[in-house]
């Protein structure tokens, strides 16, 4: 949800939020802005849907789905501060957050990362 940037608009996040009990929120990184995350929490306040924060790598032009390589220290860094943008706009709503997803390039650096700690024995 909240996959809208600036003045394009992305799916009826409004309609689909009366037929689901839980949404996570683009956090600005692969989508949304923070306008659009902001009008999100107030349909989400109004529809009572509970949030998450749907993290994600730096990359609108690849909407997140782009692998890269970055550090542990990095991937920590994006993730605390796409959930506190999303504390905040959550704070704002007298909203509770409730859950968070990795966009699908996160999955895919942890998955490497694993995949490289069980071949060099450090499972």
């Amino acid at each position: 949800m909240g996959e809208s940037y600036g003045r394009w608009q992305l799916g009826n996040d409004t309609e689909l939020m009366q037929y689901i009990p839980t949404i996570n929120v683009a956090c600005g990184f692969h989508a949304g802005d923070p306008h659009v995350m902001w009008r999100t929490m107030e349909t989400a306040a109004r529809a009572g849907v509970e949030v998450g924060a749907h993290v994600a790598l730096p990359d609108i032009l690849g909407f997140g789905r782009r692998p890269m390589v970055i550090s542990s220290a990095d991937l920590r860094d994006y993730v605390i501060y796409q959930t506190g943008a999303l504390l905040g706009f959550a704070r704002g709503r007298r909203l509770d957050r409730s859950c968070q997803a990795p966009r699908s390039a996160i999955r895919y650096v942890r998955g490497q990362r694993r995949l490289r700690d069980v071949a060099a024995g450090r499972r």
